[in-house]
């Protein structure tokens, strides 16, 4: 159904969905009526526009610059005219920076946010994306863990100042690998009051030397969603942060969803209600 939502925008028929995806027209057809209803209903023309984005900046390397590599890194960016508002998205493990931002224009149809979305620090062998920190069969490793929070700490701080937003018009988000990071960028110790964190099949960091304060966020809005069949990140852990937060006293919002470890477009559509009161 992502699939299929990624090229409603492009006005593919039916056929020329299932020619590029490998299957029958009549799955194809299928598969866009329910994406359709999950959208909420209207007509093919109606989910083109909440599919379509402003306007897509290429890959970049903007300046902005990280210091555990001590190099700027490569970015990608949803730029909506007239956006007063930033929304951070981090991939998670083996992704890249186009992983999420393929889903911003169903998570954010009014175009509120400039999305921007970084690529992580470590290119994986082969050419198979990318991680954001070193980790062992134990968890991560703790220095390339705080390396990781820092730098990308240094890199949303750079962003903000230079679109000139202050973290409260600003929401953090990750998958996975990903996930960890917003949380951390906003538990760890001086952390800015953000507009809102979106975590997605993660927990809180649990790292040697990383020192989180939970009720320091109080009040700030949070998304948790679970994968009921994660076997990645356990759903008791995702279910365990959130009710840490919400004892901290913030604004929490969970959910889980008949899945493993990955997204499901109810869990999008989920997100686009939450991030839409942000």
């Amino acid at each position: 159904e992502l699939d299929v939502l990624a090229l409603l925008p492009t006005g593919c028929t039916n056929a020329e969905i299932g020619e590029r995806l490998h299957i029958s027209t009549k799955t194809a057809s299928h598969h866009v009526s329910k994406v359709l209803a999950k959208l909420g209903g209207g007509s093919r023309a109606g989910g083109r526009r909440r599919s379509r984005t402003s306007r897509l900046c290429a890959d970049d390397r903007s300046g902005r610059r990280a210091t555990l590599v001590g190099m700027s890194l490569t970015t990608y960016r949803i730029v909506r005219e007239g956006a007063d508002r930033l929304l951070f998205l981090f991939h998670g493990w083996s992704a890249e920076q186009h992983h999420l931002a393929a889903y911003v224009p169903l998570v954010d149809p009014d175009e509120r946010f400039t999305a921007v979305c970084p690529r992580g620090f470590h290119d994986l062998p082969d050419g198979d994306g990318a991680s954001w920190y070193d980790r062992t069969s134990e968890g991560p490793v703790p220095t390339s863990f705080q390396a990781a929070v820092d730098s990308l700490a240094a890199f949303t701080t750079a962003e903000m100042d230079a679109a000139g937003v202050a973290p409260e018009r600003c929401v953090v988000g990750g998958f996975s690998q990903g996930g960890f990071l917003a949380l951390s960028l906003a538990l760890r110790p001086g952390a800015p009051r953000w507009g809102g964190v979106w975590a997605m099949c993660c927990a809180l960091p649990e790292v040697d030397g990383f020192e989180i304060e939970l009720a320091a966020g109080a009040g700030t809005a949070a998304l948790i969603q679970v994968g009921d069949h994660d076997t990645i990140i356990p759903p008791e852990r995702g279910w365990a942060a959130a009710d840490a937060l919400r004892v901290a006293g913030w604004d929490v919002t969970s959910a889980g969803y008949d899945m493993a470890h990955s997204q499901r477009i109810e869990m999008l559509v989920d997100a686009q209600r939450w991030l839409a009161a942000r």
